[in-house]
């Protein structure tokens, strides 16, 4: 049998992504994203915020084009890691190492002036689809 360490989520980012390249001219993007379940209780929501790390090209157009409140899907690989802090604790984190980003619906799309030009123009479509139909 073979090892698979494979995750998907979906969910809304929690702040703007952080743009960042490594020493050797990498870009990487950072940013939280928040996923929601329901409890037994429907009134009871349950957050849990996951980090998540993309890589090349990708990073560069989740900087460009995600933004606090924007729904992503992901897939990607769970990166588990240790480390020690000054004072000497040792510390453990999770991230997810992203393959794939879809961006689900931007946050410029909820414009006010976008849903009005929306619209009017499924208005002039029910216009001409009554017109054909005629």
């Amino acid at each position: 049998m073979n090892d698979m360490n494979q995750v998907m989520l979906m969910g809304r980012l929690g702040a703007d992504p952080i743009l960042r390249s490594t020493k050797a001219g990498l870009p990487v993007t950072h940013f939280n994203l928040a996923t929601s379940n329901t409890a037994s209780e429907p009134d009871k929501k349950q957050t849990t915020w996951h980090r998540i790390v993309v890589w090349g090209k990708q990073a560069q157009s989740c900087e460009r084009f995600l933004k606090k409140g924007s729904t992503v899907l992901i897939r990607g690989r769970i990166h588990n890691s240790t480390y020690e802090t000054s004072d000497g604790q040792t510390r453990h984190s999770s991230e997810i190492n992203a393959s794939y980003v879809n961006f689900i619906k931007p946050v410029w799309a909820a414009k006010s002036e976008d849903l009005e030009t929306t619209s009017e123009s499924s208005d002039e479509s029910e216009s001409v689809i009554e017109d054909i139909a005629s």
